[in-house]
């Protein structure tokens, strides 16, 4: 969210996409009286709102969900961590399940990793904290995805606010969220992305992109596919 006050390269963006659709604003990377006032007329001929505040209503028509303009958060490079997550989702592609359904000697290993006594689980959601774990352990630094757990949507609603990312805004190193309904979603690690899609490395898919599949594939999902994103902060 953004208002008056608000300083730095994604106010930049914000007021560059501001002045290409044709609201005359300084592009200064400050968010003073002439981008509140910029905002407040963009929300006037989009029906919004007229409060002079960038909030994710006002972004998210500024910058649709269908890939035709990036989002503003992505003048922010990935951190070392989101950095070495990905290093490490890239050694795992092509495990397979080979001990049966939901199992192989890596999965019982990082099923075992997080504490969780139940083997077999569905494992999209243990296949990155375990990318997680590695790195931050790599890194030095504490590994602060907690709580361990196996569900995608109990982390998504455990997780601070401030760690859920809108689906347009998505870097590299996030955390991917699907909602499939009835308490089932799935996950993966944000790689790239591209004209409405993300890359991601996700675990329990197949070449179909099936939520429950046999392995760790690279895959590409629509914006649109998402619920959102978490990002982890590196402490």
């Amino acid at each position: 969210m953004y208002s008056n006050g608000s300083f730095g390269p994604s106010v930049k963006l914000l007021q560059m996409e501001l002045d290409s659709l044709g609201y005359s604003v300084s592009i200064d990377g400050d968010y003073g009286p002439d981008t509140e006032a910029a905002v407040k007329l963009f929300q006037k001929h989009n029906g919004l709102v007229e409060d002079g505040i960038a909030g994710p209503i006002t972004l998210g028509k500024m910058f649709p969900n269908d890939g035709t303009r990036d989002s503003i958060s992505r003048a922010v490079a990935p951190t070392a961590l989101a950095e070495k997550v990905i290093e490490v989702a890239r050694r795992y592609v092509g495990v397979r399940e080979t001990r049966g359904y939901n199992r192989s000697p890596e999965i019982d290993a990082w099923t075992k990793e997080l504490g969780l006594d139940e083997l077999g689980l569905s494992w999209c959601m243990i296949f990155v904290q375990h990318c997680y774990w590695v790195a931050s352990k790599e890194l030095g630094v504490k590994d602060v995805l907690r709580p361990d757990t196996a569900g995608v949507l109990d982390l998504w609603y455990k997780v601070p606010k401030s760690w859920q990312i809108h689906p347009i805004d998505g870097l590299p190193g996030d955390i991917m969220i699907m909602d499939h309904g009835e308490g089932k979603g799935h996950t993966g690690i944000v790689t790239g992305y591209g004209a409405g899609v993300y890359d991601a490395i996700e675990g329990n898919t197949n070449v179909a992109g099936s939520p429950e599949g046999d392995g760790v594939y690279e895959k590409t999902r629509k914006y649109t596919e998402l619920k959102g994103l978490i990002r982890v902060p590196a402490l």
